[in-house]
């Protein structure tokens, strides 16, 4: 796979809405804030090198 590929597919994750991820136990909440936090730090980390990739 190809480093644009790559980050195209990264991108469409950081897009990806969570709503849909149970927060009925503490695990599942846990989890959703995991992929929340993630999704921050991923998406800072494309900010940092280029913001540009991330403007649709």
């Amino acid at each position: 796979m190809k480093e644009k590929e790559i980050l195209k597919e990264i991108i469409e994750w950081l897009n990806n809405d969570t709503s849909y991820l149970s927060t009925r136990t503490d695990y599942a909440k846990g989890y959703k804030n995991g992929i929340i936090c993630a999704k921050e730090i991923v998406e800072s980390i494309i900010k940092n090198h280029n913001p540009e990739l991330l403007k649709s």
